[in-house]
């Protein structure tokens, strides 16, 4: 881990899990792919929803925001760990 990523890792760290999770996992991977797939179904293959398929769908990407963002935190704090 390189002294600048240390220096990232220590301001996102500082800031908490539940808020880096947030912003990272659920923010920065579970809205996007949301709206990406369900928009590539509507424009792609022609496919109109029900409100409580959008609403699953939704669901289930900002729980796999959640994941993704508990795994990377994890994932980062091992790294920071072991370079120190």
């Amino acid at each position: 881990m390189k002294q600048t990523e240390k220096a990232d890792w220590e301001r996102a760290k500082a800031k908490g899990p539940l808020r880096y999770i947030l912003m990272r996992g659920v923010l920065g991977w579970g809205v996007p792919m949301a709206v990406f797939v369900l928009a590539a179904e509507y424009f792609i293959f022609h496919r109109t929803f029900e409100f409580h398929e959008i609403v699953m769908r939704s669901v289930v990407f900002l729980m796999g925001g959640v994941l993704s963002g508990a795994l990377d935190w994890k994932w980062t704090e091992s790294r920071y760990r072991r370079a120190e």
